[in-house]
């Protein structure tokens, strides 16, 4: 694979992973962190393991920079699995490497017509798009699907990753308004006339903008309900085995490792200054990829050191491993997720 800086300073690239365990890169040529001068290339190696990646189609290899501005690049890894004598039977007279063929759920196959390839000059309907540069998003689409992501908000994923011309004017038509945020007060008013308290569990990823818009949301439930009800952040996230002690190191997220970070401090702040949770959220989700936290800690009215003391302590990664083991437990792996005195919430957050 392939990095290029296209801007006009230089790039510093801090780390690179992946969300998937199938997936290991070979650095052994650069020595992070790595420094692009403008249009500079770096190339690394990425190595899938057959037997764990198990017909898998994508994958997604996550670039941590210095730029505020794009502070994570998401390659996404996309192929099937082939033997040497598969390969050499697809293989084209002209001897260049054939495109990787991908399975696609029927559900995906259904929702390609509705989106637009586009590059530069060039739109093309998803569905009728064969050429190499169509598989990450036809990947991605397939990924959102797997999440058990809604289709309105696979929409607005597209939209936001490929911009308004990726929606056909079909799709367009067919959308409807965004609901009114009182289904969402309905449902909390129905739980408090049957208990004296309703308790929400919202399980989310903090970089999920679909998340983002929950929080959001909550805020103002919380400023209309107060004390009737309680509301408590579980985060989708995985253990892997390493014999680090830094929490990076220790957890992966869909995300990458600034969501790992972010994930790890909002359990934090959840336990030790509960009450400053959302303050610090209503600060922070105003553009959560150039925020700086040590400033929303500071607007929240929250003790910073405190914080970067608790990240760095062992009972800390304990709590938070007992945070997202609760997601697993229940097999909750869609962001965001609100559960309302157990009762999963089926309505949208505007």
């Amino acid at each position: 694979m392939e990095v290029t800086n296209l801007s006009d300073k230089t790039l510093q690239i801090s780390s690179i992973t992946s969300a998937q365990n199938f997936i290991t890169i070979n650095l052994s040529n650069s020595n992070l962190p790595i420094i692009l001068k403008p249009q500079e290339k770096m190339s690394f190696q990425v190595n899938l393991d057959a037997a764990l990646m198990k017909g898998k189609t994508w994958g997604q290899v996550i670039i941590n920079t210095d730029n505020q501005h794009t502070p994570k690049i998401t390659l996404y890894v996309t192929g099937r699995i082939q033997s040497q004598d598969q390969i050499k039977k697809s293989s084209p007279t002209t001897g260049q490497t054939p495109l990787p063929h991908l399975t696609f759920s029927e559900q995906a196959q259904k929702l390609f017509p509705k989106y637009n390839f586009v590059f530069n000059n060039v739109t093309k309907n998803l569905a009728k798009c064969d050429f190499g540069r169509c598989l990450p998003m036809k990947a991605y689409i397939q990924l959102l699907i797997d999440q058990k992501i809604p289709e309105e908000k696979i929409t607005e994923a597209i939209q936001y990753i490929y911009g308004p011309k990726a929606i056909t004017s079909m799709e367009k038509k067919s959308r409807k308004s965004p609901i009114n945020t009182s289904r969402l007060k309905e449902s909390i008013q129905k739980a408090l006339n049957d208990n004296s308290k309703a308790k929400l569990e919202l399980y989310v990823m903090s970089y999920c903008p679909f998340a983002l818009r929950a929080e959001k949301s909550l805020e103002k439930i919380i400023a209309e309900f107060g004390s009737k009800i309680e509301i408590q952040l579980y985060f989708i996230a995985d253990p892997k085995t390493s014999n680090s002690d830094k929490t990076t190191d220790l957890f992966t997220s869909l995300h990458g490792l600034l969501e790992v970070e972010e994930d790890f401090r909002q359990v934090l702040i959840q336990k030790y200054f509960p009450k400053k949770l959302f303050p610090y959220l209503h600060h922070l989700n105003k553009n959560i990829k150039t925020a700086n936290w040590k400033e929303c800690l500071s607007k929240a009215g929250i003790d910073q050191k405190k914080i970067e003391k608790l990240m760095n302590d062992s009972q800390s990664r304990q709590l938070f491993s007992d945070n997202i083991a609760k997601a697993k437990k229940i097999k909750i792996h869609a962001s965001p997720t609100l559960l309302i005195n157990g009762i999963k919430y089926k309505g949208a957050f505007k």
